[in-house]
């Protein structure tokens, strides 16, 4: 895994950007909480080279009084952005920090009750208002773009709300407006933020496609997956660590982009399991991808910087499309692509070295798709 602290730093010097040291702030609730803790995000983050901060219930950062938003910390809804980046936003970049330092990264989140969208409200939207409307929440975002094309010097990542679970306010068409949401919020009012600003200090995680179903699923679509639920619409540790695995790529390429304009297209693998021995050279995997060529013709895996295998020749069967090989070392292993309303790869490993901790994970189909993951594996070898 690269270290970017000194990557980061001579890219900002490079760029005419100085700072002394690379802090990250984190605005968030429980689910943030459980996240950075038992999803390992801020072990992982501190392990790349990252001072992490966060603001939480019960925090008060400085900056212009709003009332009836004291303490600060404990207003995250969509509608309380345009405060917190237009009243309170010095007292951000400055939070925990030590003097003449601040954070460069600030990344902020909702909480579920936020993807309860119940109606496509009406133009132009109101940025502050209580009701959740598609229109109300594009207001807010677009309410922030003067502020953070002020602040070209600072990386800001929005992380869409989390899905909700059936039984704890979940409504299908809230779901949907959600989504409908998050694509507008991760493509068109970034792409327009670029195109208008010039600037590239603006991405979005989209945690909500994550952790919900697909939205073609005939029942529960857009609710927070089976796989990852609690009591209530907080993420269980599995769907915490799978984030992390999520994140982590995607963060190494937005600073990419932030700093140098390299942009990579992958996209993450989802309803990911990861089986591995070190000591017997094996993994297993399966998870959802979003598509693949078809038929596909080549796939390469990539364990962190290395090509550990290559599959071709991929054999038709039904639905499925499978490239076996056989090892140096004697040990046969299998790529299966199944194009089924969410597409799924299936893949054996033999005869790889696995280093110890935190393995990045690529496939690359036909130099077309690429996915990838961050596996941070148990004691017992097991993702999430």
């Amino acid at each position: 895994m690269k270290n970017y602290t000194l990557i980061i730093l001579f890219l900002f010097f490079a760029s005419g950007i100085c700072l002394s040291t690379t802090n990250f702030v984190f605005i968030h609730h429980s689910v943030g909480e459980n996240w950075l803790e038992q999803g390992e995000l801020r072990t992982q983050l501190t392990g790349s080279g990252f001072n992490v901060h966060d603001i939480t219930y019960g925090d008060s950062v400085p900056g212009i009084p709003v009332p009836g938003m004291q303490p600060n910390g404990d207003f995250t809804d969509v509608k309380d952005w345009y405060f917190w980046f237009h009243n309170f936003l010095d007292g951000v970049l400055e939070w925990e920090c030590s003097s003449g330092e601040h954070n460069q990264i600030v990344m902020f989140k909702s909480c579920f009750p936020n993807s309860g969208i119940a109606e496509d409200g009406v133009a132009p939207g109101n940025p502050t208002n209580d009701n959740r409307t598609i229109w109300n929440y594009k207001a807010a975002y677009c309410s922030l773009t003067n502020i953070f094309a002020q602040h070209g010097n600072v990386l800001f990542i929005v992380v869409t709300a989390p899905p909700m679970r059936p039984g704890d306010g979940y409504r299908p068409d809230d779901g949907a407006r959600a989504r409908i949401f998050n694509n507008w919020l991760k493509k068109d009012f970034v792409d327009s933020y670029i195109d208008s600003t010039g600037l590239r200090n603006v991405v979005v995680f989209d945690l909500f496609d994550m952790l919900a179903t697909a939205p073609t699923k005939p029942r529960g679509a857009n609710a927070l997956s089976p796989i990852y639920r609690t009591r209530d619409s907080h993420p269980n540790v599995k769907g915490s660590r799978l984030l992390t695995g999520a994140f982590m790529p995607y963060f190494r390429n937005a600073v990419d982009f932030w700093i140098s304009g390299v942009n990579e297209t992958s996209a993450p693998l989802k309803s990911v399991k990861v089986k591995m021995k070190i000591s017997g050279k094996m993994l297993k995997l399966k998870a959802n991808v979003d598509s693949f060529p078809i038929p596909p013709v080549s796939a390469d895996i990539i364990i962190n910087t290395n090509i550990v295998q290559h599959f071709n020749n991929f054999i038709s069967h039904g639905k499925a499309y499978i490239s076996k090989a056989v090892t140096a070392g004697g040990k046969k292993v299998m790529l299966k692509l199944i194009n089924k309303r969410e597409p799924v790869i299936i893949l054996k490993l033999r005869d790889i070295d696995i280093p110890n901790g935190c393995l990045s994970f690529k496939i690359i189909i036909d130099n077309e798709k690429e996915y990838v993951i961050d596996i941070l594996a148990d004691t017992k070898g097991r993702f999430p």
